[in-house]
């Protein structure tokens, strides 16, 4: 993740052009400004675009519920969490098998 967060912050026009999205006086310097400086939030952030990579499929996550505004560290955790869950549930059910 970290790696990811200064992949990111090498592009510095996008940083400057989420800055101006958000009307900010001066532009992000690191990427993790933008998610309150709360590493989890900017991890379950990005496990969630993993899981829907093109528009059409958040388009449809978002219709069927299942793409959840991740805002403060606690919806970050539950978030991850839940993914982690789903998936050992998954994984110990076709073991089980």
């Amino acid at each position: 993740m970290a790696e990811n967060s200064k992949t990111f912050n090498k592009r510095v026009g996008l940083l400057k052009m989420l800055s101006e999205l958000e009307g900010r006086a001066e532009p992000y310097s690191d990427v993790l400004e933008f998610f309150g400086n709360e590493p989890e939030i900017l991890f379950a952030t990005q496990l969630q675009n993993l899981l829907h990579p093109k528009n059409s499929h958040r388009t449809t996550a978002i219709k069927e519920g299942k793409y959840v505004e991740i805002e403060t560290v606690e919806q970050a955790r539950q978030f991850i969490s839940s993914l982690l869950l789903a998936n050992l549930t998954i994984e110990l059910r076709s073991a089980e098998s």
